[in-house]
């Protein structure tokens, strides 16, 4: 850069882009370097923002396409060899007309480039929100699992049309809260949310769920609404909506013969069926899918992909519900995709964190300052991402993370392996989910001590959801 006159050229270090811009204000012209040499140059783009006159070498190559057009608006000074650069800036100097019109025809064209960044985003996010994750498989993977995928279709469609075949109705209206996948797609939380949205309305809901991995051989348990049960006799997803105590719960595999046992005990006057999509035996009156935006479809139909059905079986689906996704985010691309095997409407949800709660003492803590930063996570989900996702968006620092298998019971030396690994990690406490900490072993908070042990307590919220209450109802 020089200014003055006799002619002042320095080389300077900077701290900031703040410093670089006062040199830019007080220089009378600037020559970029690594032009003379066969570097490539450097951006030319900074001092012209300035209006200063900016001479470069012949070395233009990592920015050709501003150079020629700088060249052709008569924008900046060239220079062949080092020995012109002496009498290019003292002509610069001397000649402040034409020192002004250089630098002003250079402002121009590097204003008329303000706002590419944002226009390359803007684009970025219009190309994300027209397409939908969908990763390819391996040609090994296609060529040994796409056989079987087709047995699978095969019997899926000879079990579904046996259950068609022997369909029975309740008594109550029944809701299916389903999926195409098998396990990661939220239903659990939706179902949770759902029945808190009616009972809040003034209906009386029923859960039906199988009860997933529960431990009791009996065939059918019912928990009444504000009443208690072991996790061993109702599984870990039917203890959330147990704990909640928004709805009754029937549990077992025959859930229309436990819908039954609900409408005769208890009465309700709606039913929410848990992962239902596939249990058609039942009748019902809406058939909500979910679908992922993380992994909407899914890797394909097992065993090549996790989907228990291709995307033609959406044709029975009267209202879709696209999960996990960001406020604010365009599925237009995905909204589109579903259309071709659907009619139903497509609503959108995602997860909101609402509280920490302390595993030992119940106390709740607030998300925004839950008193920790370093955490070491774990927990046993169909889609464990989610989990690490919302960490994440909350800001935490991850220092160790473990997934274990979907509905995982722990075991103490499991739990006194992950608080020490915790600790070498140098984590504050040990974080969960609320699904997990219904699977930990009897005294966990002692077996984890000195850290402490916090889990999440999330909810959904949805887009449009009283037109898709109006629905439902």
């Amino acid at each position: 850069m020089w200014s003055g006159d006799p002619i002042v050229a320095g080389v300077l270090l900077i701290d900031s882009i703040g410093e670089l811009a006062a040199l830019f204000e007080r220089a009378d012209a600037v020559f970029m370097g690594g032009t003379l040499a066969a570097r490539g140059g450097h951006n030319i783009l900074e001092p012209a923002y300035f209006a200063k006159p900016v001479i470069v070498g012949p070395h233009m190559e990592n920015f050709a396409a501003i150079a020629v057009e700088f060249r052709a608006a008569g924008a900046l000074a060239g220079i062949s060899s080092a020995s012109e650069l002496s009498a290019a800036v003292a002509d610069l100097l001397a000649d402040s007309s034409r020192s002004a019109q250089l630098g002003s025809r250079a402002q121009d064209l590097a204003m008329a480039k303000r706002g590419v960044v944002a226009r390359v985003a803007s684009e970025i996010w219009r190309a994300l929100a027209e397409g939908a994750p969908n990763p390819p498989h391996h040609l090994a993977a296609r060529v040994l699992l796409t056989p079987l995928s087709w047995l699978w279709r095969a019997g899926h469609r000879i079990n579904m049309a046996r259950s068609l075949a022997s369909r029975k109705s309740l008594l109550r209206p029944v809701v299916s809260i389903g999926a195409l996948s098998m396990g990661g797609a939220g239903k659990s939380p939706m179902v949770a949310h759902l029945a808190h949205r009616l009972r809040a309305m003034g209906r009386d809901p029923a859960i039906l769920t199988r009860g997933y991995r529960r431990k009791s051989p009996e065939a059918i348990v019912i928990v009444k609404r504000g009443t208690q049960a072991p996790p061993a006799l109702t599984g870990d997803e039917a203890q959330i909506f147990i704990r909640a105590g928004d709805a009754h719960v029937g549990i077992g595999p025959d859930r229309f013969e436990v819908g039954a046992r609900v409408e005769q005990d208890l009465a309700p006057d709606i039913f929410l069926l848990d992962d239902g999509f596939q249990h058609v035996r039942i009748d019902r009156k809406n058939d909500v899918v979910l679908i992922d935006a993380l992994d909407p479809f899914g890797g394909g139909v097992f065993p090549l992909g996790r989907f228990r059905e291709p995307l033609e079986s959406l044709k029975r689906a009267t209202e879709i519900v696209v999960t996990r996704v960001e406020p604010g985010q365009d599925i237009s691309g995905l909204k589109r995709t579903l259309k071709r095997y659907s009619a139903a409407p497509v609503f959108s949800s995602h997860v909101v964190p609402r509280q920490w709660v302390d595993l030992e003492t119940s106390a709740t803590r607030a998300v925004s300052a839950p008193g920790f930063h370093s955490v070491a996570a774990f927990c046993g989900l169909g889609m464990p991402r989610t989990f690490w996702r919302t960490l994440e968006q909350l800001g935490l620092e991850i220092v160790f993370r473990w997934d274990f298998g979907d509905h995982h019971h722990y075991r103490p030396s499991e739990l006194r392996r992950l608080a020490g690994q915790g600790a070498a990690a140098g984590a504050d406490v040990l974080v969960t989910t609320e699904k997990d900490v219904i699977n930990l072993c009897d005294g966990a908070p002692a077996i984890v001590a000195p850290r402490k042990l916090f889990w999440l307590k999330v909810g959904i919220e949805m887009e449009n959801e009283e037109q898709f209450l109006r629905r439902i109802l």
